[in-house]
């Protein structure tokens, strides 16, 4: 439906960065973020929109839970207009989302921090109250289970990578991944090419030349895919 308004120009989305995509919406879980011009056109498509959605699908929204956010700049008479209009109360900021404050200009350090450190608030209450109780129980099942003491008991071969390689010709020996590996995984396995001169692996981005991935280059390869399908859309 939104995407329907959007090609009939009833509804104007917000471009983010000069060369960015303009977006109208964004879902996640059951919440959504809607993006428009702030202007009367805009306005009654979308709650044409939202009373045309409760008519279909027996969901309405939540008046105590929407709200309109709207630029600095727009006049205080305007913003009751567009609250009303849409059923919501007005806001300054989008709110929290999973304890991250939505809009807040932190980087990722900062936003996550507050984030780990109420988890590690809770987690050292909970330590403190479970601690004891987790202590008596590991002391009860290995109480039931047989510790060796010697170091000559026999116990499973810890296997490394490199047994299952042959060093001078850079090949897997496929009769050692039988003994620990099933079909489809050997195959997998095999396909995976051996270094020819013995550096340790490393990840790269293959599409840069540093071959370090960074967002923008990788929304530039996404951009170039969607054009060339939709060229190929065109020419069967």
């Amino acid at each position: 439906m939104l995407h329907k308004l959007e090609k009939e120009k009833k509804i104007q989305g917000m471009r983010f960065g000069r060369r960015g995509p303009v977006i109208t919406h964004l879902l996640y879980a059951d919440d959504t973020i809607l993006f428009f011009k702030a202007d009367l056109d805009n306005c009654n498509a979308v709650r044409h929109l939202l009373d045309e959605y409760a008519y279909m699908a027996g969901q309405v929204m939540n008046k105590e839970k929407s709200y309109v956010i709207l630029s600095p700049n727009t006049a205080r008479q305007f913003k009751r207009f567009m609250a009303t209009a849409l059923s919501a109360q007005t806001a300054n900021k989008l709110g929290k989302y999973l304890g991250v404050q939505i809009d807040e200009k932190l980087n990722g350090v900062e936003a996550f921090k507050q984030m780990t450190d109420k988890i590690e608030a809770k987690l050292s209450g909970w330590k403190a109250k479970l601690l004891s109780q987790f202590a008596s129980d590991q002391v009860s099942l290995g109480s039931r289970f047989w510790w060796p003491l010697r170091d000559d008991v026999s116990q499973p071969d810890q296997q490394m990578v490199r047994s299952c390689i042959n060093v001078n010709s850079a090949t897997w020996k496929e009769d050692t991944l039988t003994q620990f590996f099933y079909a489809d995984t050997i195959r997998n396995i095999i396909r995976s090419p051996i270094s020819l001169c013995g550096k340790p692996d490393s990840m790269i981005w293959e599409f840069s030349a540093s071959g370090e991935y960074n967002v923008s280059e990788g929304f530039q390869l996404l951009s170039m895919n969607n054009r060339q399908n939709s060229s190929a859309d065109f020419f069967p």
